[in-house]
């Protein structure tokens, strides 16, 4: 519930790379990239939001690449 997918690609103008499967019932809304960029300028909570994603979405794939050296460090 309350979950954002598409703003790196929103951001960025790239394709999405990532495919979202609901759990259970949902709905789903789709916020035009002009109205997205609106609500960025207009609504500070949202882009704390934004930043908090992407800042886990950070730290994953830096774990990600840490753990990826030392195993070719191994070998």
């Amino acid at each position: 519930q309350g979950e954002l997918f598409g703003t790196m690609a929103a951001l960025t103008g790239a394709h999405r790379n990532a495919t979202v499967q609901a759990e259970r019932r949902c709905t789903v809304l789709r916020v035009p990239k002009d109205r997205f960029f609106e609500i960025i300028r207009t609504r500070p909570e949202a882009v704390q939001g934004l930043m908090g994603d992407m800042a886990r979405s950070i730290t994953a794939l830096n774990e990600e690449v840490v753990t990826l050296r030392q195993r070719l460090n191994r070998r």
